[in-house]
């Protein structure tokens, strides 16, 4: 006996929570859909459709750069010098990421290699191998139109005419913008100039955030529903936090107000007593200890409020949790549902108009 797939186990589950929580619910969601029929399968059809293409658009995302020569060189360098696997190195894995493309002029390649058999005088082998695996990546072009070389020559030409190509480059392939250490490229404003930092954390976002989950097949709906709830969920945390942080500096204020009430000559005249205190006599130092003992006590004082305070706190947002949770947990089961039954509904006219077609 065949099982039932766990999708419709999953769905009936859902349904009847949300039976118990909306009753009638799967009665007009079928009056709903019969009464609209193909007139609204024609609308899920048209939306998913438009919906594919844009994940489809998500997926042709790519994140581009122009390298230059003493970036790529460097790279090389450690890897020789500090005997590190080239497979280890940031260039390697920036250029074998999937969704990055990176460019660089022809003439960087004959740099390169004049670049290495000047300076590498050990390992110059291994580096002239390690050159030829990343050069084997790289994307190489020249900028094809003048205008981009006459932009480039205007804005660094004077200074430093040999990076033109590559700053032309850069504008022609509308790159994200150039990896590199330079000075010279940092001085100009026409694109932006990354290190190894910037760029690790972009392609983390690339790999990680919001993009991939769209890639992944979640449907766009799908991406802002969750980033809508995401975004209501942070906002009242902010709050809350905005709370704490209120309360704190309340706390903070008071005890710093209490203490600027003191003038300032009898806080020097304490102070003095009791280090003199210390030394010249019992009487003093029986009263210094007095008054650190009282400052002790209130700091206690202070410090058990406080304790006290973010307890009750802490059962706060735990309060606003439990309310909070059904909200959430039945939003997601509710949409959950719906989309199931829409995929279901799709399926269905499929293979209705498959059935149609070979009659």
């Amino acid at each position: 006996m065949n099982e039932e797939p766990k999708s419709y186990t999953y769905k009936e589950q859902i349904e009847n929570e949300l039976k118990q929580k909306f009753p009638g619910l799967k009665e007009r969601w079928e009056s709903l859909t019969n009464e609209l029929g193909p007139a609204l399968y024609d609308h899920v059809r048209n939306q998913s459709h438009q919906e594919i293409l844009k994940i489809e658009g998500f997926g042709k995302l790519h994140f581009s750069l122009v390298i230059d020569t003493n970036f790529i060189f460097g790279q090389i360098k450690s890897s020789v010098t500090k005997n590190i696997s080239l497979d280890e190195t940031f260039i390697y894995r920036l250029i074998n990421c999937s969704f990055v493309k990176v460019y660089a002029p022809f003439k960087l390649k004959e740099e390169l290699y004049e670049k290495i058999d000047r300076v590498l005088k050990k390992g110059n082998e291994q580096a002239a191998k390690h050159a030829d695996i990343l050069l084997n990546k790289l994307i190489m072009m020249d900028a094809p139109w003048i205008e981009d070389w006459k932009i480039a020559q205007r804005t660094i030409g004077n200074e430093d005419p040999d990076d033109v190509s590559f700053l032309a480059l850069s504008l022609h392939t509308s790159s994200h913008g150039i990896l590199s250490f330079d000075k010279i490229f940092k001085s100009q404003n026409l694109t932006k100039t990354w290190g190894i930092d910037d760029t690790e954390k972009v392609i983390h976002t690339f790999n990680h955030g919001i993009t991939s989950l769209a890639v992944a097949g979640a449907s766009i709906s799908i991406v802002e529903l969750l980033y809508r709830l995401v975004s209501f969920i942070n906002k009242v945390i902010l709050e809350v936090v905005l709370g704490i942080i209120t309360a704190l500096i309340g706390i903070t204020a008071l005890t710093i107000h209490s203490l600027g009430q003191i003038p300032i000559e009898i806080m020097i005249g304490l102070a003095g007593m009791f280090i003199a205190g210390l030394f010249l006599s019992d009487d003093l130092r029986q009263g210094g200890k007095d008054l650190m003992d009282t400052v002790v006590d209130k700091m206690r004082s202070y410090s058990s409020e406080l304790v006290e305070f973010l307890s009750e706190l802490k059962e706060l947002i735990l309060e606003f949790w439990e309310v909070f949770k059904p909200f959430g947990i039945t939003t997601l089961e509710l949409f959950t549902y719906l989309s199931h039954e829409v995929q279901l509904m799709h399926e269905q006219m499929v293979e209705l108009e498959v059935t149609k077609s070979a009659t």
